[in-house]
């Protein structure tokens, strides 16, 4: 990359002032944007290196050098170096309030449903939208379809001012919370996927393997220093398992049809989960044919959430 290159511009007086240039030229100093001001005066542009071997030159003489004012890049180079302070000021200003536009700094939650902001702050931080992290619409309306779920909310909003997000939060008085458990418990046995836990204390972590009536999500908060304090809570959480089935059915004939019927009876067993992978073996016996399927699926349940 060239460098950039800063002027000096001088006005001579003199006599034999047309004589100057030469002199210049002779010790090897290169002049720029030479004009003529009057019959004995002359202006000229050196590069500011060459600043103190020109004075070198006519000193002695009966040369009067004038410097006049600093031009182009090194006058605004010479004004910011005067104002330091003012340019870092101003630089901070403006990352201020770039920052204020782009960053959560706190979080409001308004509204019938306010007595939720714990649920809330944990739902917004999930998103993504925790303080001093970017805000955006993705992320918002993200946290506003889980806030959606918590019990009795009609109505939730979420918009962002300076470097506030106000969270609008309203409930259905006609329809009062139903808090069917205080703690969620693993539905079936298998592997632990995703836990999301919005209040309560969870008790095991992705990627654990629970029995069947495993809690959780236990329905309690621990408080102060070492969780002196315990309160009890309805847990709100929602947990996936990954989990196994071995089932038979029994058929008078092997085909695709009895296939298909022996499927559909195994996934009568599982209700709405999801199949990950099934494979099935038959097998002759006692005059019957018996398919054992096996099925891998991730099974979804919740306590006080949709």
């Amino acid at each position: 990359m060239k460098a950039l290159t800063m002027f000096d511009r001088y006005e001579i007086t003199s006599l034999t002032v047309n004589r100057a240039v030469n002199k210049l030229a002779r010790a090897g100093i290169e002049v720029f944007n030479v004009r003529k001001t009057g019959k004995t005066r002359i202006r000229l542009s050196i590069r500011a290196k060459d600043s103190e071997k020109f004075f070198a030159i006519f000193h002695g003489s009966c040369y009067t050098i004038n410097k006049l004012k600093d031009r182009g890049l090194k006058r605004l180079a010479v004004w910011a170096l005067c104002r330091v302070g003012v340019l870092v000021g101003i630089a901070l200003f403006c990352l201020t309030v770039f920052l204020s536009g782009a960053l959560v700094f706190k979080v409001e939650v308004v509204g019938s449903g306010s007595h939720y902001r714990e649920e809330v702050c944990a739902l917004l931080s999930r998103a993504g939208l925790s303080p001093f992290s970017p805000y955006s619409e993705e992320r918002a309306q993200n946290a506003r379809a889980g806030i959606l779920d918590l019990p009795a909310v009609s109505f939730c909003s979420v918009q962002k001012k300076g470097g506030v997000i106000v969270v609008g939060v309203e409930v259905n008085a006609e329809t009062p919370a139903k808090v069917s458990a205080r703690s969620l418990e693993a539905a079936f046995s298998g592997k632990i996927l995703q836990l999301v836990c919005i209040r309560g204390t969870p008790l095991y972590k992705e990627g654990d393997t629970v029995e069947k009536g495993a809690t959780l999500v236990a329905g309690y908060v621990d408080y102060g220093e070492s969780g002196a304090v315990r309160r009890e809570v309805a847990a709100i959480a929602k947990a996936v398992l990954e989990c196994e089935l071995s089932y038979e059915y029994e058929s008078k004939e092997e085909s695709d049809k009895a296939l298909a019927d022996a499927y559909a009876a195994a996934t009568l067993e599982i209700g709405d989960a999801e199949i990950l992978e099934k494979s099935a073996d038959v097998r002759a016996e006692n005059g019957a044919f018996v398919y054992e399927i096996h099925i891998r699926y991730a099974a979804t349940f919740a306590v006080n959430m949709d």
